[in-house]
């Protein structure tokens, strides 16, 4: 199910606005995302699963159907933590709780910083599979690959093996004994 269908499902009465305001993005960027299927940035789309009460690997998963699952684990839960911990612009490029979208890019406008934003969203796009990437590789190498396997909810191992990045410390730790 595409991330779009999800999001008509799960927005329940909460209009596009609603959900925009709530994400701090504009109502255009989720009516592109139901629309036109387009995908928005990580931290936009760590905000919305954390708005939508989902999961973000399931939201940004679009091999991942309806309904979605009952609870986050702590696990999972520790994952968007950290992603929400450094997904952000900071400083005086970053939006204000109380800004409108408009007004922050009218004030980046004027001080000649759009293009810093522009240049960071383009060093933080977010691709759907990033997270379950990540979750698979954190869940590899605390419980071993079957674990992952089971997890992602894989038929095959070697599915699994394309999700998780190489364990390079163990690789230099077997290299080391081995001489």
């Amino acid at each position: 199910m595409r991330l779009g269908e999800k999001l008509q499902k799960l927005r329940g009465g909460k209009s596009n606005a609603a959900i925009a305001l709530a994400c701090g993005c504009s109502t255009a960027n989720i009516q592109k995302i139901i629309r036109e299927g387009s995908t928005p940035n990580f931290a936009l789309g760590v905000r919305l699963a954390k708005e939508l009460g989902v999961p973000a690997d399931w939201l940004a998963d679009d091999g991942q159907d309806w309904p979605p699952p009952a609870s986050v684990g702590q696990a999972a839960e520790d994952l968007v933590s950290a992603a929400l911990a450094g997904a952000g612009l900071a400083g005086d490029l970053a939006q204000a709780d109380d800004e409108s979208a408009a007004a922050w890019e009218a004030r980046l406008k004027a001080a000649g910083r759009w293009p810093d934003v522009l240049a960071w969203r383009r060093s933080h796009h977010w691709f759907p599979h990033q997270l379950r990437h990540v979750a698979g590789t954190r869940i590899q190498r605390a419980f071993g690959r079957e674990a992952a396997k089971e997890v992602l909810r894989h038929a095959d191992l070697r599915t699994t093996e394309i999700y998780v990045d190489p364990d390079k410390d163990l690789a230099r730790r077997v290299a080391a004994a081995m001489g």
